[in-house]
């Protein structure tokens, strides 16, 4: 069956939405951040169609943290699917979206799939809970295979941790053998999948993963340095930013933004406009 609809994907990532009156590392301004996030993605022409958030949503996972959330995404006058990072905690998290009506699976894990008429959005769960490591077991792997052999329409697959290395140590697993079961679901599957989008690097990266074009999204708080030697943590305060991912029914196109100057614009003296 041929698919022709397009779609507009707005893609945000690791708020660490903090509580009432604290700071994220005691120093960055979260709701703030988040909030003037919200403000822009409601300004943007023409509207997005939906708005994905890979993850790291709230700080510790308590449920002040996803209260301030909520209260701060109300806000928001696009649709959002959101994804759990290894910040979050499933249970709190599951009960914060609950009014969302997403069809979680397998228990415990926070994963499920939402159809719209251009393409299938399929979120997993890559948390191992207690651990900043990723994870994807069987039974999420089996979830997945049995998932994507229900439609063939394009698919979008959403995860918090990147299936990939990304020249950043202090963030990069020693091994991806963490990804195993996600390989092999998607393993044959290049022209239904049309990408895998990711978030925990708070930094836009680009690169494939199984064949498949894959991506990480920057940070709408702090973003991780741009030190291709730490081996230690450090963060930026560089400015925070989004992805537009625009599926227009045979290609995935993905613009990088950042929140700052979006929209202060003007036209230089004397330009013609193109025809």
């Amino acid at each position: 069956m041929a698919w022709a609809a397009s779609m507009d994907i707005v893609q945000i990532s690791d708020f660490h939405c903090v509580a009432d009156g604290e700071r994220a590392y005691g120093r960055v301004d979260t709701q703030a951040m988040l909030g003037r996030a919200v403000a822009v993605l409601n300004g943007l022409t023409p509207r997005p169609d939906l708005v994905i958030a890979t993850g790291d949503l709230v700080q510790a996972g308590r449920a002040d943290e996803y209260a301030a959330l909520r209260s701060i995404l109300a806000a928001l006058e696009i649709p959002l699917l959101p994804c759990l990072g290894n910040h979050d905690a499933r249970g709190p998290f599951k009960a914060a979206f609950a009014d969302l009506g997403l069809s979680f699976g397998p228990e415990p894990f926070a994963q499920y799939a939402v159809d719209f008429p251009a393409l299938r959005i399929v979120v997993l769960d890559t948390v191992t809970e207690g651990s900043d490591a990723a994870s994807f077991c069987a039974a999420r792997a089996s979830w997945l295979e049995t998932a994507l052999a229900q439609d063939d329409r394009p698919t979008l697959i959403v995860t918090h941790h990147p299936p990939f290395l990304t020249g950043v140590p202090w963030m990069d697993p020693d091994t991806l053998d963490w990804t195993g079961g996600l390989e092999q679901a998607l393993a044959g599957r290049g022209s239904q999948i049309i990408g895998v989008i990711s978030g925990h690097i708070h930094r836009a990266i680009h690169t494939r993963f199984a064949q498949i074009p894959a991506s990480s999204c920057p940070s709408t708080a702090h973003q991780v340095a741009f030190d291709l030697t730490a081996r230690r943590p450090v963060l930026s305060l560089e400015p925070p930013g989004f992805q537009l991912h625009r599926w227009t029914g045979g290609q995935l196109l993905t613009h990088t933004v950042s929140f700052d100057g979006l929209q202060t614009t003007f036209s230089p003296p004397g330009a013609e406009p193109h025809r």
